[in-house]
């Protein structure tokens, strides 16, 4: 008599059991956040791109400059008189969280969560990459551009925009931005210096070889 109550009380608490865990799988926060595409990522530059063109001011798109520890990719670099801006594109969504010193910042989407490395750290590799190409005759000005539909309801850290303020700053710069002979020498430096992902990746395969052939 006993086996058969504890049986079938045993059996209807898996089945609640399963129930339960293929419910919570089956929520937003039981799903794993996506990674950006790398095409999310080309929309956000060409976006970008945009927004640079109109304001007529030279600028430099995708580049790689040698670093001490390799190569380090740029995604623009915009020149307004003695002013070089480098910008570092973000084309998410949700809500974004994270503050200019934290190493990590989070974005949550549709009840997903997932951390990503502040992108303001990351742009000052870029800053101090463009700083040894063109040296010391030009002023850098690092900014983030979260091109997507990405909010901050915390506040939008000092130094990330958004497309329409990236548009702003850039057209008063094109305005209001004095030549430089200073600032015309080092955007020639950097130029020289800047290399594309396809030389870069031939420099790579170059110095591999080297490497085995001093072995």
């Amino acid at each position: 008599m006993d086996t058969e109550v504890t049986l079938p009380l045993a059996l209807i608490l898996l089945a609640a059991l399963g129930a339960c865990l293929a419910a919570a799988a089956a929520t937003p926060m039981g799903r794993r956040f996506p990674k950006p595409s790398p095409e999310a990522g080309r929309i956000g530059e060409r976006r970008v791109i945009g927004v640079v063109s109109r304001t007529g001011l030279p600028a430099l798109h995708d580049i790689y400059l040698r670093t001490p520890g390799g190569a380090t990719q740029i995604d623009h670099v915009v020149r307004a008189g003695r002013t070089l801006f480098i910008l570092e594109t973000k084309h998410y969504s949700g809500a974004c969280f994270g503050r200019p010193g934290e190493r990590t910042w989070t974005q949550v989407s549709r009840g997903a969560k997932r951390r990503f490395y502040n992108p303001l750290l990351q742009n000052d590799g870029h800053v101090a990459a463009v700083r040894r190409a063109a040296g010391w005759g030009c002023r850098l000005r690092p900014l983030v551009v979260f091109t997507g539909s990405a909010t901050f309801p915390a506040g939008m850290p000092a130094g990330v925009v958004d497309l329409p303020e990236l548009d702003r700053l850039l057209a008063r710069a094109s305005r209001w931005g004095l030549p430089s002979l200073r600032g015309a020498v080092a955007w020639r430096r950097l130029q020289r210096r800047a290399e594309t992902a396809e030389t870069a990746a031939d420099a790579h395969r170059r110095s591999l070889r080297r490497a085995r052939v001093d072995r």
